[in-house]
C-alpha cells in the first residue's frame, strides 16, 4: 500500500525491470512470442476499502434512524 509517492516509486522500478522480467519468463516458458509486460498500479483495495466504508456508514445511519422510530 505505502503513501502514494511510494506506490508510484515502486511502479516505476517494476516497469524499468520488464525486461529483466520478461527475459526470465523467455527462458522458462517454451512460446513463439514472449508476451509484453506492462505494470500498472491497481487501486482495486482502496477502491473496496472505500465502499465497505460508505456501506457501513450507510447500515449504522439505518440503524439510528430505526432506533428513533416511535412504537
Amino acid at each position: 500500500m505505502g503513501s502514494e509517492e511510494e506506490q508510484q516509486e515502486a511502479l516505476l522500478g517494476m516497469q524499468s525491470s520488464a525486461g529483466f522480467f520478461q527475459r526470465a519468463l523467455a527462458s522458462r516458458v517454451r512460446m513463439r512470442n514472449t508476451p509484453r509486460l506492462r505494470f500498472v498500479l491497481d487501486t482495486s483495495l482502496e477502491e473496496g476499502d472505500r465502499l465497505l466504508a460508505i456501506m457501513d456508514r450507510i447500515r449504522t445511519e439505518g440503524t439510528t434512524e430505526n432506533d428513533q422510530t416511535p412504537n
